[in-house]
């Protein structure tokens, strides 16, 4: 089965400086296509250690993979709106998603449906029935490829979101091109905020998000770093918006 680190390290908590290197998602972000509750229920109990985002369709697929920016994308074969293989084809004709690790589940066996998965653009393509160990170690090994392959990338670019210019690798962020400099903590906050952008994040999430960081064990902590980050952040306070009695959400005014 598929295992990932809940938490990072335990660090003290001290601003982040420029040039450390700050993990913000410390287990992977699997995104799964399929037509069926059960299918996807089936999908989760094994990757229970990973962020696991699941829809129906292909196109709700291809949405939810350029806002989400998955690491590995487990599509079924055949889809109400279109079959894996269309899905495939799709990505790798999109120059935003055409990076995207994709492993097509199927429950047709022949050699005709691996060679087509793999011409449509599928990285892997595992037959129904598979084991629990199997499906965890698929997913494991296109992980390390895809994390093999960010490694050799060029350095990435600073998101920028309205006036904020977030830099997770590097910790560098900018107001307005006016430097902010962040806790740790407050960082990995800001990028989980960021990266469900449009979605509302619940303080609890956040705590688990943050597990093993010094002192994030409630919700009130966190309320705490999201008081302190808004204060940072001056011009674009706004962006992180209050959801009472559940927690926050990242939006950027006419986006």
């Amino acid at each position: 089965m598929l295992r990932a680190a809940r938490g990072a390290p335990r660090r003290s908590e001290s601003p982040a400086r420029e040039g450390e290197k700050v993990s913000v998602r410390d287990a992977p972000r699997i995104l799964t296509i399929g037509a069926t509750e059960d299918w996807h229920a089936r999908i989760r109990e094994q990757l229970r250690s990973a962020f696991v985002e699941t829809v129906t369709s292909g196109a709700e697929g291809r949405r939810e993979a350029r806002d989400w920016k998955p690491d590995v994308v487990i599509v079924e074969a055949v889809l109400p709106d279109m079959t894996g293989m269309a899905f495939c084809r799709g990505l790798r004709e999109d120059p935003d998603l055409r990076h995207l690790r994709v492993l097509v589940l199927s429950t047709q066996h022949s050699e005709l449906d691996r060679v087509l998965a793999f011409e449509c653009g599928a990285d892997d393509f595992l037959p129904a029935p598979f084991s629990p160990r199997e499906l965890g170690a698929r997913v494991g090994a296109l992980l390390r490829r895809e994390l093999g392959a960010r490694q050799q990338a060029a350095p990435p670019r600073p998101e920028q979101h309205g006036l904020l210019a977030v830099d997770p690798e590097l910790g560098r962020v900018e107001v307005a091109g006016r430097p902010v400099r962040l806790t740790v903590t407050e960082l990995r906050v800001l990028v989980l905020l960021i990266e469900g952008r449009g979605k509302v994040l619940t303080r609890r999430t956040v705590v688990e998000s943050l597990a093993g960081e010094a002192g994030v064990r409630s919700v009130r902590v966190v309320d705490a770093h999201v008081k302190s980050l808004r204060r940072k952040l001056g011009e674009a306070r706004g962006y992180i918006q209050s959801v009472r009695g559940v927690g926050y959400r990242f939006s950027v005014p006419g986006r």
